[in-house]
């Protein structure tokens, strides 16, 4: 299962992307706790707007202090996801597109 992960303007254009295919963070049962991360369709497209993104690093930080002792792995995918949400954040109409297979 690889997810793609870039960040798009209104009009579509990329402005930065995941060097690397996202692996998910939090399972389907964990949408309680971490309703963004738990949202993403691994299967489909998900799209997160400006709002969605602030909840998500959010739910990122809570996420790194929760896997400390976790692979490097997943420390990168998650410090990689914070980067794009900052860079999505520093200006409006910026889009979070999670591309499932």
């Amino acid at each position: 299962m690889a997810i793609s992960v870039v960040l798009k303007d209104r009009s579509g254009r990329v402005l930065m992307r995941l060097t690397r295919s996202y692996i998910p963070l939090v399972s389907w049962v964990d949408r309680t706790e971490y309703p963004i991360l738990g949202h993403i369709d691994p299967y489909g497209n998900t799209i997160y707007n400006r709002g969605q993104m602030e909840t998500l690093m959010a739910e990122l930080e809570r996420v790194w202090r929760a896997s400390l002792d976790a692979d490097d792995g997943a420390k990168a995918a998650i410090d990689g996801l914070r980067d794009v949400c900052a860079e999505g954040l520093k200006r409006p109409h910026r889009y979070l597109w999670f591309l499932g297979d």
